[in-house]
């Protein structure tokens, strides 16, 4: 019995000790190795912050983009024609709002003066002061994004340059609001809280006008945003650590308070010019981790109490047999830190080692579960964000080529083909409203069967016909997903596989010029998120149009003028030539003046070229050399030349006489208007008239007469 004592006591006693030690290093190792993945945590959620700010930031400065791409907002901001602009420009703020969180939609100077505020639908003139992300877009003229604190709070801003004609005329600010529900969305996503504290400095320097949400942590911080039910208390001891993120490093603490436990990790929020506005605390809750670990510590804990228990007393067939299961589990959960998690843990004991393995198969098959959702997240995601970027650049690629042309049936034709090629459409039709504005006429198409439906003549009634007719008719476009349950839709036995049909209007300002219909077999081809893209493709295409008529009109009264104004001359100068011919002769005596009604007819050696004015032959130069010597093309070519700028001289010289007639004869009428009005006497009006008519015109005679005439035989008759 004391054998046994002295046996059992020391062992139990080792196993004591060793069991103690194994406890306190097992609790290190659990509270190292979870330090060390909140610290992963914290950068990862971090890190996905930093990612929603850039994020942001491009969204911003594509949406700026957008509108800054706009010509005729372009040339509006050239002109300064604040309504013009206002007109363009509101309608696009007022469809970006619905999906977007805009606070600030305005326009700039070169100057930095600001010029239009979008967002207010006003077209005064604004008076917000430039930020300094538009300071930088206008010294740069180029793009600039980023947060910023304006007068109404936190915002990503995103400026982008506008050009007119390639000269710089201002840019155009989008900003998004940086508030409560971005900091909500994101804990959304990604289940931790977020609070944003604001530099008193800042909002003092950005002139902000709204108050502090919550009090800060230290005096110099205000609180802006916060998801928690309650912001963090303020921590007197915590002065040196915000000293440290406001230097520009991140820093992490722990809170614990009566009802949670918390991992804190502090980071410096800055703007575009890289300074620091402000903060942004990143809150990991550790309950839960706290709980896991003192679970996992639990079950270290039991299967070391039962090793060592069964390794004191047990035979070697049972320490084998006991950690034979314990072997399993290890290398299972090395599998499973590896990422691999498909082979489950074949334990199928009553035990705690067979509960663990259990555990650890469910936990596995969580961890798939969840990497498969968010591969297919991610990949849905992207595949909608390639086809946004797909739709985007055709859009761009189609106002580029309607912009390069100046042919209305090779626009049409071209982008047509474009759209079909580019978003990959089973039919594209593109049609004009008639004279009447009472049909649309199928003007291009492209895809199945486009020759024959073009020959066709296809031809709808507004408002009664087809899908094309309800959209002209209402100016609002229309997604058919399912064309059979459409009571518009007017089915084409040329196109028999089309599922799903978009038609847009193709407006400029409130004037519908006709529609772009897309056809497609599938039929979730067309998607309300498209539905702004492809609107802008079909205003680039109207303005296009638009543009392409203006230009016919003007060249039509120019060509106009130009025959009325040749008409007048050829007209002028028959009448000239009528009155009197010249003629001048230049030989080896001198410049001789010619009778040009006895001129000798032309030699056979001499070079006879025509002086043209307005296709009309004025006059010729008659040149000859010497006999037996034959005319050189360059002296052609002179003679062609100089009769070329004799025409544009003599031209000239006739408008200068014109001229001078018209201000001879506004003279003289003036004169004797001046004359008659000096006297109110009716005699010596009469006596002036004559004597000023009788000096400037040449009349043998000439009568005013007062009274009734005698009537006429015709009149008598009458």
């Amino acid at each position: 019995m004391r054998l046994s004592r002295k046996i059992i006591i020391p062992t139990l006693l080792w196993f004591a000790i060793l069991l103690i030690a194994l406890i306190i290093g097992q609790r290190l190792t659990i509270t190292v190795e979870t330090r060390a993945n909140e610290s992963q945590t914290l950068d990862h959620f971090q890190q996905m912050f930093n990612d929603e700010i850039k994020t942001q930031s491009n969204l911003a400065l594509g949406l700026a983009n957008s509108i800054a791409s706009n010509p005729v907002a372009a040339q509006a901001l050239a002109r300064s024609d604040r309504y013009t602009l206002l007109a363009q420009t509101r309608p696009v703020y007022q469809r970006l709002r619905t999906n977007f969180p805009i606070v600030e939609f305005q326009f700039y100077l070169p100057d930095g003066s600001a010029f239009l505020a979008v967002h207010r639908g006003k077209p005064e003139e604004a008076t917000a002061t430039s930020t300094s992300v538009v300071n930088a877009a206008i010294a740069s003229q180029h793009n600039a994004a980023g947060p910023e604190i304006g007068a109404e709070g936190l915002a990503i801003r995103g400026v982008a340059p506008v050009f007119f004609n390639d000269n710089f005329v201002g840019v155009v600010e989008i900003a998004l609001n940086m508030d409560i529900n971005t900091l909500q969305n994101l804990k959304d996503r990604i289940g931790t809280d977020f609070q944003i504290l604001l530099l008193n400095d800042a909002l003092i320097a950005a002139n902000a006008q709204f108050a502090a949400h919550f009090a800060g942590p230290v005096p110099a911080l205000s609180g802006y945003a916060t998801t928690l039910k309650q912001p963090l208390p303020p921590q007197t001891d915590l002065s040196s650590f915000y000293a440290n993120v406001l230097a520009g490093t991140s820093q992490t603490t722990y809170i614990q308070t009566l009802e949670s436990r918390q991992a804190v990790r502090a980071a410096p929020l800055r703007d575009n010019n890289d300074s620091i506005i402000g903060i942004v605390e990143i809150i990991l809750d550790r309950s839960d981790i706290i709980q896991t670990q003192n679970q996992r510590l639990a079950i270290t804990l039991g299967v070391l109490a039962l090793a060592l228990f069964l390794g004191g007393i047990g035979t070697a067939y049972s320490v084998t047999r006991t950690l034979a299961p314990i072997d399993i589990l290890r290398t299972a959960a090395k599998s499973i830190t590896e990422g691999e998690l498909e082979q489950p843990i074949a334990l199928e004991t009553n035990d705690e080692l067979g509960l663990l393995a259990r555990a650890f198969n469910t936990i596995s098959a969580h961890i798939r579960q969840v990497m498969d959702t968010l591969e297919h997240r991610v990949a849905e995601r992207t595949r909608e964000l390639e086809k946004r970027t797909t739709y985007l650049q055709a859009t761009a690629e189609v106002a580029r080529t309607a912009a390069s042309q100046s042919d209305l049936d090779i626009l049409l034709k071209r982008v047509a083909l474009l759209i079909h090629e580019r978003f990959h459409t089973y039919h594209t039709g593109i049609f004009l409203l008639d004279a009447t504005g009472e049909h649309a006429v199928l003007q291009a198409t492209a895809g199945q069967s486009s020759n024959e439906i073009l020959t066709s003549g296809i031809t709808l009634r507004v408002g009664t016909e087809g899908i094309v007719g309800h959209v002209i008719q209402t100016g609002v476009p229309r997604i058919a997903r399912d064309i059979s349950d459409d009571p518009f839709y007017k089915p084409n036995l040329l196109l028999p596989q089309t599922r799903a049909e978009i038609v847009l209007p193709l407006k400029v300002g409130n004037r519908i010029l006709g529609a772009l219909d897309m056809q497609s077999t599938d039929p979730e081809a067309f998607g309300s998120d498209e539905l702004q893209i492809l609107q802008i493709l079909a205003d680039q295409i109207a303005i296009a149009i638009e543009n392409l008529r203006l230009i016919a009109e003007n060249q039509a009264a120019l060509e106009a003028s130009r025959r009325l104004y040749g008409e007048v001359s050829r007209a002028d100068w028959k009448r000239l030539l009528e009155a009197r011919l010249l003629g001048y002769e230049s030989d080896a005596s001198g410049l001789h003046r010619l009778d040009t009604s006895q001129l000798p007819p032309p030699t056979a050696d001499g070079l006879e070229i025509p002086i043209r004015v307005q296709e009309q032959v004025i006059g010729s130069i008659h040149a000859e050399k010497a006999p037996g010597e034959s005319w050189l093309p360059e002296e052609q070519e002179i003679l062609s030349s100089i009769s070329t700028q004799i025409a544009y001289a003599l031209e000239s010289a006739r408008l200068f006489n014109d001229l001078q007639e018209r201000a001879h004869r506004e003279q003289i009428i003036t004169q004797i208007v001046s004359s008659m009005r000096e006297t109110l006497d009716v005699d010596l009006i009469l006596q002036n008239t004559l004597q000023e008519i009788g000096e400037n015109m040449p009349f043998s005679a000439l009568e005013i007469r007062l009274g009734t005439p005698p009537e006429t035989p015709t009149e008598e008759k009458a």
